[in-house]
């Protein structure tokens, strides 16, 4: 074995064992378990959250996972449930090896195996079993698509549209999608690309995405829940809903600023002539959205 397959190993080993350590937390994901288990045995749409102990509000998504669930739960139990949430993390290294690394890297050093310990460090407040598991690889797809300039075809921008019409019906995450899209595309009318064309292309695929928002068993009824969703979850004072701190479920909060230092170095040191590309990038979207919340700190790692 080369030094670059034992560091290609430590790169998918490590966040692997870490995850199959952690005990199986089950609770919201009982929840979700409960809910799907509803819609299998009375073969209908529920539209209340009869089992959270929280204030019981409309529950109006997300069908599609509270069906994998159920269904994984019948055949093996929690068990089978929490396995597929490994698969999840599984396919999800790969996105980013695929995607980001096997481009950025031409040879794995301990210098970068350390950098990837680092990120995922503050990124594994994620890797537990919830929900947002099932989102990740989505979110990934989608950034990449957003970050790609092959985004501006047709084909491309249909791709991120099927997209959102799964995640919208997998977890309430979905609106950073539409967020980091306007976001690209403001940045890319306002600082390189000023022309009447682009902002009219703009705006037509902003009002599709829109559209397929409503593609979900509760329709445009998804825009309400998710904003009350959120205004009820800052009102009830859970921790994973404040500002990040540098306290902040240390360590996450702690090298949440370091990547935050770490990139204002990069913008004023090294691309000093590549500002306009740095801030088209939804990424610093992302470093504010982390910012606000560490419920938000995974995204931006």
């Amino acid at each position: 074995m080369t030094k670059h397959h034992f560091y290609l190993f430590l790169y998918f080993c490590l966040p692997l064992i870490y995850f199959f350590s952690l005990p199986i937390a089950v609770g919201d994901l009982a929840i979700w378990i409960a809910q799907g288990k509803e819609i299998l045995t009375t073969q209908r749409l529920i539209s209340n959250d009869s089992f959270s102990f929280l204030i019981t509000k409309p529950l109006v998504y997300p069908i599609l996972t509270c069906f994998i669930y159920a269904f994984l739960n019948s055949l093996g139990e929690i068990l089978l449930v929490s396995f597929f949430h490994k698969i999840i993390l599984f396919c999800i290294l790969w996105l980013i090896y695929s995607n980001s690394i096997s481009k950025l890297m031409t040879k794995w050093s301990l210098q970068k195996v350390l950098l990837y310990v680092f990120v995922f460090s503050g990124f594994s407040f994620y890797c537990v079993e919830r929900p947002l598991m099932l989102a990740l690889p989505l979110f990934i797809l989608s950034y990449e698509f957003i970050e790609n300039e092959n985004t501006q075809t047709n084909k491309s921008f249909f791709k991120l549209v099927l997209l959102l019409i799964v995640w919208i019906n997998i977890h309430g995450s979905w609106p950073l999608l539409i967020i980091m899209y306007l976001w690209k595309n403001t940045f890319l009318f306002l600082l390189i690309n000023k022309t009447a064309s682009h902002l009219i292309l703009t705006l037509k695929r902003f009002f599709l995405l829109l559209m397929a928002t409503t593609l979900n068993p509760f329709g445009y009824k998804i825009w309400s829940y998710v904003l009350e969703t959120a205004r009820l979850s800052r009102q009830r004072g859970f921790d994973e809903w404040d500002v990040t701190t540098l306290n902040t479920y240390f360590p996450t909060g702690f090298l949440f600023y370091v990547l935050l230092v770490a990139l204002i170095f990069l913008v004023f040191y090294k691309c000093k002539n590549n500002l306009r590309t740095i801030f088209t990038s939804p990424f610093i979207f992302l470093l504010i959205l982390g910012a606000s919340g560490i419920r938000h700190v995974g995204f931006s790692f």
